[in-house]
C-alpha cells in the first residue's frame, strides 16, 4: 500500500524534482504517492481535504526571500491539522540553527517530527520520510478488515453516518481515512472484524468488533467513532469524571474522524444490543433485571463521584436541554411549540388550542381540559430550589439506543461526550422519558392522556402508580417507570416536585426541536402530541403540588400594563387581558356580572345562555389567572362567583368560599 504525501513547496522546480525522488524510492516500492502544493493556498486545502500520511512543508511557502515568512512553520503548527506528522524544509543547516533562529516561535514544543536542511539532497529526504512513517504514521498495512456477514457495513455507508454532507468528490478520501482510522487503533493485532452497528447519530456511530492478536487471542472491543474533537472531548471526559476507566482503552485519530475502542473482557457481544431492542422484545423480567443493573449498579457508580450545590433548579434544568447560555429564547421556543401545535392538529378528533399562558384540549364528550402553558411554567423558578440545588455527576446522553444490554442485563454506557455536573434527579428524569416518550406505543392521544394522569398524580416518589388504569400495552413501561422513580427516591429524597420540573424541562427541550418545514411521519406528530399532553398536565401539576412562586401583598396595575404583586412585577398585560384587570381594579371586592364584564370587555350585546360566549369569557379569566396568580387553579385574586360573576381581592386573601376552578 503506498504511503500519501503532501509535499508543499514554493520553488516548483524543486518540488517537482524532490516529489519525483519520492514516488520512485525503492524502499517504498512501488514509492510513495506525493500530492503537490505550489502554494500556502494549496497546502492548507490539501491538509483539509485531502487523504495523506504525512506532510512535507517548505518553510517559507510565500517568499523565499524574505526572512520573516515562517508560513509553512505557522500551517504546521494549526490545531485543525495536528494529526498529521509533518517535514519542516529550511534553508538552514539544523534545526538547532533553526531553534536558534526562530527563537520563540518553535516553543513550547516542535511543530513537526523532523527538520531537513534542503542542502541535504535526496537520499537524506527519503530517509527522513522513512523514519516518519515508521515512527509517526504507525499505520498497520497487514490489518484484514472483515465485514460480519449478516450485517455487512460498507465504509463509504461509515463515512456517510460520520460526514453526512461530504462532497462525492471526497468520498475516496474520507473512506480512505477511516480505514487508516482502524489501521492505527489495532496497530499491535493482525485482524479485525466490525460487528453490528448498535447506534448512530449526531455524526458519530459505535460498533461492536473483535480484534485478534498475532498470538491468536480475540479481544471484543466496543468501537465509538466520531468527529475528531468530539471524541476527544468524550475521552478527556472519561478519564476526569467516570467512576473507573475501562480497561484496554485504545484511541487514534486522523484530520477529520476521531475513534475509541473499549476493551469489554466480561461482556457477551454477541448479544449485546441496545435497549430499545430489549424493550421491544416484550420480555419484563429481562427488562427489570437490567434496569436494576443500570440503577444500581452503573448510575449510582457515578452520582457517588461528588456533589455540588448551585442556585435556581429551573435555570440548571434549562441548560441541560440547551435553553440557557446561548440557545434558543423563550420567544422562539414559544414560536416552536405553536408550530408544533398546527402540526399536530389534524392528527385526531382532539382539539388542540393554544393562548397566552394556557394550552386546551378538548377531547371528545368531555369538558375542555384547560392547562398552564408548559413553556412559560419552565421559565418561572421553583421558589423552594432557587438557592440550593444538589448537582452530582452524570454520565451525559442517555438514550434507549446507546444503553446496551447483553444477555446476562449487563449494561453499558455507550455515549460520556456531555458527561457532568448535572441536578440529581436528573439521570432519573432521562430514563423515565425515554421509556414514556421514545419506547411505549399507544393507538391514540385519549389512552397517552390516561397514562399521564397516572404518572402525574403520585404525591411521593415512591408512590406505587397505578398500572391498572393505563391500556395493557403500556404497562410494562408504567412498571419500569416506577422501578425508576423507587430508586430515585432513595437517592434524592421522595418529593416529585423536582422531579416533575426536570420532566418538564426534557419534555419542552424536545418540542422545541420541531421543525415546521421538515415532513414529520403520523407516528411523529402522535409523539409530538403527546409531549405536548404531557408537558401540559406536568405544568399544572406542578402548579397545584407547589406554587411556582411564592407571591403575596397587595395587587397593582402600572401605567404600561405592568401587573405587581408586593414589590414584584409579575406579568406584562395588553389587549383583552388589561382591560378586564382594570375594570375589575375599578370595583374592588366586588362581583362584577358576566353581563358587564362581557358587554365591557368584548363591546358587545350579552346573550345569556350562548355557549361560545361563556367559553371565551371563562378562557379570558384563566388566561389573565395564568399571567398573575401564583397557583390559577387555586385563585387568590381573580375569583369565580359561581352564578354570579368575577371578584377581584386586591389583597389576595386565600378565603376560596362560592369560587369554581377554570373561569
Amino acid at each position: 500500500m503506498n504511503g500519501i504525501v503532501l509535499f508543499a513547496d514554493n520553488d516548483p522546480d524543486f518540488l517537482d524534482t524532490r516529489a519525483e525522488f519520492l514516488e520512485n524510492a525503492e524502499g517504498a516500492a512501488p514509492g510513495y504517492r506525493v500530492l503537490k502544493a505550489y502554494t500556502l493556498t494549496q497546502a492548507r486545502q490539501l491538509l483539509a481535504e485531502a487523504h495523506l500520511h504525512l506532510a512535507i512543508l517548505d518553510l517559507r511557502l510565500e517568499d523565499d526571500d524574505d526572512e520573516k515568512d515562517i508560513s509553512g512553520l505557522i500551517l504546521a503548527r494549526e490545531p485543525a491539522f495536528r494529526p498529521v506528522p509533518k517535514i519542516i524544509l529550511t534553508g538552514f543547516p539544523s534545526y538547532q540553527a533553526v531553534r536558534q533562529a526562530l527563537g520563540p516561535a518553535l516553543d513550547p514544543l516542535p511543530p513537526a517530527v523532523d527538520f531537513l536542511a534542503k542542502q541535504e539532497g535526496p537520499e537524506a529526504l527519503i530517509q527522513a520520510v522513512e523514519r516518519a512513517f515508521a515512527q509517526h504514521v504507525r499505520l498497520n498495512w497487514d490489518l484484514l478488515i472483515c465485514r460480519d456477514e449478516r450485517q455487512p457495513l460498507s465504509f463509504p455507508h461509515l463515512v456517510s453516518l460520520l460526514q453526512p454532507e461530504v462532497p462525492p468528490e471526497h468520498l475516496a478520501d474520507r473512506v480512505g481515512e477511516l480505514e487508516d482510522l482502524l489501521r492505527k487503533l489495532f496497530y499491535d493485532y493482525r485482524q479485525l472484524r466490525l460487528g453490528r452497528l448498535l447506534w448512530h447519530g449526531g455524526q458519530r456511530f459505535c460498533l461492536s468488533a473483535w480484534a485478534r492478536s498475532p498470538q491468536g487471542v480475540d479481544d471484543p472491543r466496543l468501537l465509538v467513532c466520531g468527529e475528531r474533537e468530539r471524541i476527544g472531548q468524550e475521552l478527556r471526559q472519561m478519564e476526569a469524571l467516570a467512576p473507573e476507566t475501562a480497561q484496554g482503552t485504545a484511541r487514534a485519530e486522523t484530520i477529520h474522524f476521531g475513534a475509541a475502542a473499549w476493551l469489554l473482557p466480561d461482556a457477551d457481544m454477541e448479544s449485546m444490543r441496545p435497549l430499545r431492542d430489549l424493550f421491544q422484545s416484550g420480555k419484563e423480567r429481562p427488562l427489570k433485571a437490567a434496569l436494576d443493573s443500570l440503577l444500581k449498579g452503573v448510575l449510582a457508580a457515578w452520582h457517588r463521584r461528588g456533589q455540588a450545590i448551585r442556585p435556581d433548579l429551573m435555570a440548571l434544568y434549562r441548560r441541560q436541554v440547551g435553553l440557557e447560555e446561548g440557545g434558543l429564547s423563550q420567544a422562539e421556543v414559544e414560536r416552536r411549540v405553536e408550530a408544533l401545535i398546527q402540526g399536530v392538529r389534524p392528527l385526531s378528533s382532539v382539539k388542540i388550542e393554544r393562548h397566552p399562558g394556557q394550552i386546551t384540549f378538548h377531547f371528545p364528550q368531555e369538558e375542555p381540559a384547560i392547562y398552564p402553558d408548559p413553556v412559560a411554567t419552565l421559565y418561572t423558578p421553583l421558589e423552594r430550589y432557587r438557592t440550593a440545588v444538589v448537582c452530582r455527576i452524570s454520565p451525559g446522553l442517555l438514550t434507549a439506543d446507546n444503553i446496551l444490554v447483553d444477555s446476562r442485563q449487563q449494561v453499558w454506557l455507550t455515549d460520556l461526550a456531555c458527561a457532568g455536573q448535572a441536578p440529581q434527579w436528573w439521570d432519573f428524569v432521562c430514563l423515565e422519558a425515554l421509556i414514556r416518550f421514545d419506547l411505549s406505543q399507544a393507538p391514540d392521544l385519549l389512552a397517552w392522556q390516561d397514562l399521564e394522569q397516572c404518572l402525574v398524580r403520585p404525591t411521593s416518589l415512591h408512590e406505587r402508580l397505578k398500572v391498572q388504569d393505563v391500556e395493557a400495552d403500556l404497562r410494562t413501561g408504567v412498571s419500569l417507570i416506577e422501578q425508576i422513580r423507587r430508586q430515585a427516591g432513595s437517592e434524592t429524597g421522595s418529593d416529585p416536585l423536582p422531579y416533575y420540573a426536570g420532566l418538564l424541562a426534557w419534555v419542552v427541550g424536545d418540542m422545541a426541536h420541531y421543525d415546521p418545514e421538515f415532513l414529520y411521519t403520523q407516528a411523529e406528530r402522535m409523539r409530538a402530541a403527546h409531549l405536548l399532553l404531557a408537558g401540559a398536565m406536568l405544568a399544572q401539576r406542578l402548579r397545584e403540588t407547589h406554587p411556582l412562586t411564592s407571591l403575596a401583598g397587595a395587587l397593582r396595575l402600572d401605567e404600561d400594563g405592568g401587573v405587581w404583586i408586593g414589590d414584584r412585577r409579575v406579568a406584562l398585560l395588553d389587549g383583552q387581558e388589561l382591560e378586564l384587570l382594570r375594570l375589575l381594579l375599578s370595583q374592588p371586592g366586588r362581583v362584577v356580572s358576566r353581563r358587564t364584564l362581557v358587554e365591557s370587555v368584548f363591546h358587545e350585546p350579552y346573550t345569556p345562555g350562548d355557549s361560545q360566549q361563556e367559553s371565551r369569557l371563562n378562557t379570558l379569566v384563566y388566561r389573565l389567572r395564568s399571567k398573575i396568580e401564583p397557583n390559577p387553579n387555586r385563585p387568590r385574586y381573580v375569583r369565580t362567583i359561581k352564578n354570579k360573576g368575577v371578584q377581584l381581592s386586591s389583597e389576595g386573601k386565600s378565603d376560596e368560599e362560592g369560587m369554581t376552578s377554570p373561569g
